[in-house]
């Protein structure tokens, strides 16, 4: 790998954590480029004169929020399609209510109203018990990674095609 990553033992932050931002921050300037091969943990912990496993908690970091994806017997890679919530800005990523109109069935207006009853006198928090802050619930940002998660999975397209939800 050609990236230079400068690791300091002397820095407050863990170095499997300095390794972490480091790769990130290539993938995102795209220094590291879709779907090119990352070096395997042990020649790159080797390279850098660390242990594996501060190279191995690093890609797991990476794997687990998309950036990274393993190949068994083929290697690490650089995600094909990252998620677009990793290229906005922190200021995009502030989700507002989504507001939408549809009718719900009498049972369904039961519960709603029983959700937005206020049994608290002047509480702005509700230490109810079994009482979520749907609120705050991104519902929008929810049913686009349902559908993208479901488009993606072929076993979840045989599934919905046979049962027709």
């Amino acid at each position: 790998m050609d990236l230079p990553v400068v690791l300091e033992a002397s820095s407050a932050a863990p170095l499997y954590r300095q390794l972490y931002e480091q790769l990130r921050q290539a993938i995102l300037q795209g220094r590291l480029r879709s779907q090119q091969r990352l070096p395997s943990t042990r020649s790159l912990a080797q390279s850098l004169g660390v242990s594996r496993m501060t190279v191995t908690q690093s890609y797991d970091q990476l794997i687990s929020e998309g950036y990274l994806e393993t190949r068994p017997g083929a290697g690490t890679y650089v995600c094909q399609q990252l998620p677009e919530t990793l290229l906005q800005s922190q200021s995009d990523l502030r989700l507002k209510p989504v507001e939408r109109e549809f009718e719900l069935s009498d049972y369904g207006q039961r519960v709603a109203r029983s959700l937005t009853r206020v049994h608290e006198s002047d509480c702005e928090i509700s230490f109810r018990y079994g009482r979520p802050a749907l609120d705050c619930f991104p519902t929008e940002l929810w049913r686009q990674l349902l559908a993208r998660a479901c488009r993606s999975s072929p076993s979840l397209q045989t599934h919905s095609r046979a049962s027709q939800c």
